[in-house]
């Protein structure tokens, strides 16, 4: 060793007690180091000697100690010390205390002896070494394994905004768990998989349907670190896209996520025709799950890395909870939306069904939403499609309406796609005519396998056909066996509540609006027209792109849009006048385009408040800037944001995700105690403190 470290310790104390008053005592002690040959003999010139204090206290009566820190010189030098053998020794140099009538606590031990060299590295490969120093105290000395608590955040590689899925340097991370997820696959010990094995669209995607859905990034955090060794790759990846409430699934060799979220699209119609006959088996239950009148769920502070308890009711008044905890949610807002989405669940779910069906169901992932005719029934509507007319169909199965009821009528196309259609009219038992035409040609042919399907609801019906997918077992290569249960809308009555300023006590800045356009359809490689695009309106078709070869990558997500022309697009905001907000958005000059073409100009309440123009004639693809502005509001309640190309050449500046964030709201509850009093619509509701 290069160092000797010696520790002693008091552990009863270090003083002086004659009946009246305790008096500080100090011993001396002294540690003699000495190199020694193989045999044990010492090497002349090589002893050492250091002494320490331990010193006492006249107040108090726990154990003191001290550290001897000694650096070894060997006959020569220093260098000369390393890699020898070395005999160490200690002893007492202050005498034994006595006196008359006096008691003397002055024993002392030595308890640790440890040679060190210096570390010339600063990092160790694949691991993480922190140094903590801790007193040896009588309740340190107590604890007989010792374990350490710390907030760290892994550095893994950030998607650079504007590229198609290029990645930079290693940056700390917990701002989006689909970076997580990619980390993890990418791992040559963990996933070891390669970089075309993900499915970066399907991704991002998930990412920021989140953030635009929930109106907040804290719903895509994930905070956890995974010290099971025997976790497998794909338990971290599931876990991960759970906190961030989507599902991961593989299709072909790509692994994929899926977001779920309040939709009005089925992905798949299942009826007699797509049914085994006979197979189908429905269970529906009165009553919540379990008879639990509530729900707990467990997240992590990490203000102070204590386990919070997010509680409904917010009183605690449940008697038989539901207990969850999903790791790596370190947000109480995203406790919140996992708590009150499980919570809507078992008090809204409770039919459950099973069947099995031929193989098109082999293309639906868990949580898909699907529609299910109830052939349990001998009055379900559901068959194919004959003929059609105009908008006029020809059913294989006679209709019967009731008097006085309306109808819909879901139609599954070659595609898979379901569409809905009003009923307007029952011509005969086998001729309805619809509202509008379907949207794709139907397959008609008897010789066809894929006819086009239907099912016709009841509006009033209160039994739910709208159902997510819960498991999917291939039996062989034409059945699948498929178990799911009841959608409602409910599920997702909380999700809005970031939107709604329920958490304005919780974050100072709310998202008033969110605009990336990647809910509209507008397939890669592509460009779409749109009379009124999103959230915004405008003055002729606004054109939406995704990855247009010449043009190139969104920001975020995979779609942006182009301003051309003169045109303009708007959005009128619900503001308060005592407040600021902020405005941001990505910006990209068209390539190949000069920067007049290129400039937009930016109007807050009819002012020209920003110019962008940047000269994109060199660029071969899409190159973003990030814009970030802040106005006060005007005095009325409504204000404008408008964006206007100035120029009329067919072609103009690209625009993506646009968001603007109402800043400085005033807290809706009161702390008191470590309570939180929320006072949603005036009622008073009283959460207990974990």
């Amino acid at each position: 060793p290069w160092i000797v470290l010696a520790n002693y310790i008091a552990v009863n104390g270090m003083y002086k007690d004659d009946g009246e008053e305790q008096s500080v005592i100090t011993v001396e002690i002294e540690t003699e180091m000495k190199q020694v040959n193989s045999e044990g003999q010492e090497i002349l010139g090589t002893k050492q000697t250091t002494r320490r204090f331990i010193e006492g206290s006249d107040v108090l009566q726990n154990s003191r100690s001290e550290s001897s820190f000694h650096t070894l010189t060997g006959n020569t030098s220093v260098e000369n010390a390393k890699d020898k053998l070395w005999e160490v020794r200690a002893r007492r140099i202050t005498p034994t205390f006595d006196e008359k009538d006096t008691r003397f606590v002055d024993e002392v031990q030595w308890r640790d002896l440890y040679g060190l060299e210096y570390v010339e590295n600063q990092t160790f490969g694949d691991v993480t070494t922190i140094m903590v120093r801790t007193p040896a105290t009588a309740g340190a000395l107590a604890v007989k394994q010792r374990k350490l608590n710390c907030l760290a955040w892994r550095k893994i590689p950030s998607r650079i905004p504007g590229t198609h899925y290029s990645f930079t340097n290693y940056n700390e991370t917990n701002s989006d768990a689909t970076l997580i997820i990619r980390h993890i696959a990418l791992d040559p010990t963990l996933g070891n998989m390669q970089e075309s094995d993900l499915d970066y669209d399907s991704m991002f995607t998930a990412s920021s349907l989140n953030r635009t859905y929930f109106g907040t990034n804290q719903c895509v955090f994930f905070n956890h670190t995974f010290d099971n060794k025997d976790l497998s790759a794909e338990e971290m990846i599931i876990a991960v896209a759970n906190s961030m409430f989507s599902t991961p699934y593989r299709q072909g060799s790509q692994l994929k996520l899926n977001f779920e979220q309040k939709t009005d699209m089925s992905k798949l119609l299942f009826n007699h025709r797509n049914k085994i006959p006979g197979s189908e088996v429905r269970n529906i239950r009165f009553g919540t799950s379990d008879n639990h009148d509530g729900v707990e769920f467990d997240w992590t502070d990490t203000s102070d890395g204590a386990t919070e308890t997010y509680q409904i009711p917010y009183d605690g008044s449940a008697s038989n909870p539901k207990k969850i905890e999903i790791v790596g949610i370190t947000s109480e807002i995203q406790a919140h939306m996992h708590a009150w989405r499980e919570w809507q669940k078992i008090q809204y779910q409770n039919v459950a069904v099973e069947f099995d069906s031929t193989a098109e169901a082999a293309i639906l992932t868990l949580n898909d939403r699907i529609l299910i005719a109830d052939n349990t029934r001998p009055d379900t509507n559901d068959g194919n499609i004959v003929s059609q007319n105009g908008v006029t169909l020809e059913l294989s199965q006679p209709f019967v309406p009731d008097s006085g009821e309306d109808y819909t009528i879901f139609i599954q196309h070659f595609d898979g796609s379901v569409e809905s259609l009003d009923v307007g009219a029952v011509n005969d038992a086998t001729h309805v005519t619809v509202g509008s035409p379907p949207r794709l040609p139907l397959v008609l042919d008897a010789d066809r396998y894929a006819r086009t399907t239907y099912q016709i609801v009841k509006n009033s019906r209160v039994r739910p056909s709208a159902f997510l997918v819960k498991e999917i077992d291939p039996k062989d290569s034409y059945v699948v066996s498929m178990q799911a249960t009841n959608y409602d809308d409910r599920f997702y009555a909380h999700d809005t509540d970031f939107l709604t300023g329920f958490f304005d006590e919780i974050s100072d800045d709310t998202i008033i609006f969110i605009e990336n356009w990647e809910d509209l359809d507008c397939p890669s490689g592509q460009w779409r027209l749109y009379e009124n695009p999103g959230g915004f309106d405008s003055t002729v078709a606004f054109e939406i792109q995704n990855n247009i070869v010449g043009i190139g990558p969104a920001a975020q997500g995979v779609k942006h849009g182009e301003l051309d022309g003169t045109n303009a697009i708007w959005v009128d905001l619900t503001t308060n006048p005592a407040n600021t907000y902020s405005i941001s958005l990505f910006y990209s000059p068209r390539p190949a385009v000069s920067q007049l073409d290129n400039q937009i100009d930016i109007y807050w309440d009819g002012s020209l408040v920003h110019t962008m123009a940047t000269d994109g004639t060199n660029n071969t693809e899409t190159v973003w800037e990030t814009i970030e502005l802040s106005f006060d509001a005007p005095s009325s309640s409504t204000t404008r944001l408008k964006f206007q190309s100035i120029q009329g050449d067919g072609v103009g500046g690209l625009l993506d995700d646009i968001k603007v964030t109402q800043i400085g709201l005033k807290p809706t509850y009161l702390r008191s105690n470590g309570d939180r009093i929320f006072q949603p619509d005036g009622v008073s509701i009283y959460r207990q403190p974990a």
